[in-house]
């Protein structure tokens, strides 16, 4: 599984991405064919220093593309958790559906 990260508007930190890939690591459990994971970190207003930041998370199966999006939080690690959520439902209806 290969997994990539985009951040616009800003630069992210080396430990919040290794933070998201061990736990993007755990999605194989739920669907072992995934082919890769996108995860867009981004900043949605600058001048709003609170609840600015969205995490989408695009995950690539054979025949489908699944798009997770996370709230609009104060923090990324919130906003990731919550697509984090919604993909792993989604890869289990995938899986069901297989």
């Amino acid at each position: 599984m290969n997994i990539n990260f985009q951040a616009t508007g800003f630069t992210a930190d080396a430990f919040l991405l290794e933070t998201f890939k061990a736990k993007l690591e755990k999605l194989k459990t739920f669907y072992e064919k995934i082919v890769s994971v996108t995860v867009f970190l981004k900043l949605e207003n600058k001048k709003q220093t609170i609840k600015n930041k969205t995490v989408k998370i695009q995950i690539a199966i054979p025949g489908r593309i699944i798009f997770c999006h996370g709230r609009v939080t104060k923090d990324f690690t919130l906003s990731f958790e919550n697509a984090r959520t919604s993909a792993t439902n989604a890869l289990k209806k995938a899986k069901a559906a297989a």
